[in-house]
């Protein structure tokens, strides 16, 4: 115990002088230093998750902004509200990712932090007459449509989704979102 009290008070960095080292009652000194010790320890783990949570925040308002804009692009706006049978859903956050991504038994919830840093869009394509129900995830990067998946990865076969995707892609590209022209 003894190793563990001098190490403690590093930690805490105290001067390890002879009133420290040799306490006139070791065990309420002890004491004091491990719960001062415990403190520090729920101190530096409060930053932490406080620091993760801002990080967090921060993405999904990276996130929202990006889709906002996306949303309210004229070019775009056929498919968000509807044709052929699909629309196109722009994800707002990280939980949208993750719920969607779970649906469909896929990663999107990896994707969230790329969409952020402005390296990649996930789009949900849904159909019109059941708006609420995980379709096909889409994933656009680099002017090209990088994947267009079912449940469980499986891909898009259907001409009238690959058509309507390829549509949107196209006019995404027309407005040089991720994408820069030669």
């Amino acid at each position: 115990r003894d190793c563990y009290y001098i190490n403690t008070m590093k930690d805490l960095g105290y001067n390890l002088d002879n009133a420290y080292l040799y306490p006139k009652d070791f065990r309420k000194a002890d004491d004091r230093v491990t719960k001062e010790y415990e403190d520090m320890i729920a101190e530096k783990e409060r930053r932490a998750k406080e620091e993760e949570l801002k990080k967090l925040s921060k993405r999904d308002e990276l996130i929202k902004n990006i889709s906002d804009g996306l949303r309210n692009m004229p070019d775009l706006k056929e498919f968000i509200g509807g044709a052929k049978g699909l629309f196109v859903y722009v994800p707002e956050n990280a939980k949208e990712l993750m719920e969607e991504g779970r649906a469909l038994h896929n990663c999107l919830s990896t994707y969230s932090d790329r969409i952020a840093e402005g390296k990649t869009l996930v789009f949900f394509v849904r159909k019109l007459d059941t708006p609420d129900a995980p379709f096909i995830a889409l994933e656009y990067c680099n002017g090209e449509i990088v994947q267009c998946r079912y449940d469980y990865n499986e891909n898009v076969e259907d001409d009238n989704v690959l058509d309507f995707v390829e549509a949107f892609a196209k006019k995404l590209r027309e407005n040089n979102v991720l994408y820069k022209a030669a």
